[in-house]
């Protein structure tokens, strides 16, 4: 896997003035995009924008992993009909934690970077 390595410090959007999720803007970094790029983040959503880095990691040629749940998971894949989706979807509530760590594992093993998405407070809980 190939760290992030940021240009410019990520800054959430101005949740007041647009959708930070579906915003166009150009993001002010750089990384390879040109590859498998794996994106995960909160259950509950990420102020940061979306759009730009999966508009970024087509333009490069490259393509998209991610899982099923809702949040950023769920803005990905609606953004991004091409990407491909890791489902745990049918496994029995008993069998949950090791569907789980199958999508996960499914979801970076082949990929050559991982972005990641904090929720709004920057602080992962239950469920994120």
């Amino acid at each position: 896997m190939t760290p992030l390595k940021p240009s410019h410090p990520l800054q959430p959007s101005n949740p007041t003035t647009s959708d930070p999720a579906t915003s166009t803007s150009s993001p002010s970094f750089t990384f390879p995009l040109s590859s498998i790029v794996a994106i995960a983040g909160s259950r509950y959503g990420s102020p940061y924008p979306i759009a730009p880095i999966i508009k970024a990691i087509h333009q490069a040629g490259g393509s998209i992993r991610v899982g099923c749940a809702k949040g950023v998971d769920q803005t990905v894949s609606n953004l991004d009909p091409s990407c491909m989706v890791f489902s745990v979807h049918g496994y029995l509530p008993a069998n949950y934690s090791v569907a789980l760590a199958l999508r996960t594992r499914g979801v970076v093993e082949k990929a050559n970077a991982l972005i990641l998405y904090p929720p709004a407070n920057n602080t992962l809980g239950p469920g994120s």
